[in-house]
């Protein structure tokens, strides 16, 4: 009968014969039996860590937890309730600038911009609305840009964690992919 150790002293054994798990407890018929083996000059075969598979997935949320880091830096300076306006600004900011040659610009429905404008002391007129809008799409796209640029980078990293064959390559796929995110983070103005 075979034995393997299981994480680290005192944690237990597990039975190689039935996989079963024996606690370390002086009461256990199983503990006795193992104790009694050990004292035939046996000794336990080591513990293993983790499968390459559990490495990688380990790996792939240490990237996605990056990710997430870098995104969060993107709006760390705007209040939540600011974050959640952006889409209904930009939603406002394209009708606005799409509606401005086919009705007069009063027509339309822009609630959140002009009250933007109201809240900064400027009358929402189309001038002053059309300056937003355009500011507000300009933003988007920049930012769409970087969250894009942030899913490309978490993207390659986790396919190359997932191509992976062993720890070298898994270890050489992190490297590279934590050089590669240092680098843009730098680029995109977001590096820590």
């Amino acid at each position: 009968m075979n034995y393997q150790s299981v994480g680290s002293a005192g944690a237990g054994v597990r039975r190689l014969a039935d996989d079963a798990f024996i606690p370390e407890d002086q009461h256990n018929r199983d503990w006795q039996a193992y104790q009694a083996w050990l004292k035939a000059g046996n000794q336990p075969l080591p513990a293993t860590g983790p499968s390459l598979a559990d490495r990688k997935a380990e790996a792939s949320q240490q990237i996605v937890a990056f990710a997430d880091r870098l995104s969060a830096r993107l709006t760390a300076s705007f209040p939540a309730a600011e974050q959640a306006s952006w889409p209904l600004q930009v939603i406002e900011a394209r009708a606005f600038v799409e509606g401005k040659g086919q009705q007069p610009a009063a027509l339309v429905p822009t609630p959140l911009l002009s009250a933007l404008l109201a809240a900064q002391g400027t009358p929402a007129h189309a001038e002053a609305l059309g300056v937003l809008a355009q500011g507000v799409l300009a933003k988007s796209t920049a930012y769409g840009a970087v969250v894009a640029a942030i899913i490309a980078l978490r993207s390659r990293a986790q396919a190359a964690i997932a191509a992976a064959a062993d720890d070298a390559a898994l270890a050489a796929a992190l490297s590279a992919s934590q050089a590669e995110a240092a680098k843009a983070a730098k680029a995109l103005g977001i590096a820590s």
